[in-house]
């Protein structure tokens, strides 16, 4: 009787694991990682050069977060393993935007994952993901999500990297 030889071992296409596919980076404010009971906020403007006609926004935070666009509430949620994705295609405009994230550390590690797909009419694709050139601070003037605050004098983010990373392994989507 002819037998087959056995199968090569072959390693997972990483690229196919979910939550390998990050472009954002986990931030926080710079040296406070493991800050206990730290209140982090988070501004990234950006500019648009049209209307989106979809936008999908991932995010993440340890240990929770709150999230608005253009001053709009969007959500909050307090599970890091899983990040959260909103609709935002009707908060978005031409011209500048503001995404802004308060993000709070209970114990151990505490970070801030975010990553915005764009698309627009004419197919252009635009990115917006934490990276270092966020802003943050541990105080927040009133109105820190509007635009109405200048955030020059704000710290830049602090970056781990992508995921998986440690402390945080797989991010899922």
């Amino acid at each position: 009787m002819f037998r087959q030889p056995p199968q090569p071992i072959r390693s997972p296409d990483i690229s196919k694991v979910v939550g390998a596919d990050w472009h954002a980076e986990w931030i926080w404010l710079p040296g406070q990682w493991e800050t206990p009971n730290l209140t982090v906020y988070a501004r990234r403007t950006f500019d648009l050069p049209a209307k989106p006609i979809d936008a999908t926004l991932w995010v993440s935070a340890d240990n929770r977060y709150r999230l608005w666009v253009n001053g709009v509430f969007v959500g909050e949620d307090d599970d890091f393993a899983v990040a959260e994705r909103y609709d935002v295609t009707h908060l978005l405009k031409p011209g500048g935007n503001l995404l802004a994230v308060q993000a709070d550390n209970v114990d151990g590690p505490g970070g801030l994952l975010l990553e915005m797909c764009v698309r627009l009419l004419n197919g252009r694709m635009v990115q917006v993901k934490t990276d270092a050139g966020w802003k943050l601070s541990n105080r927040a003037p009133a109105g820190w999500q509007t635009d109405a605050v200048n955030d020059d004098e704000w710290l830049r983010a602090e970056s781990r990297g992508q995921p998986p990373v440690l402390p945080w392994s797989m991010i899922e989507r």
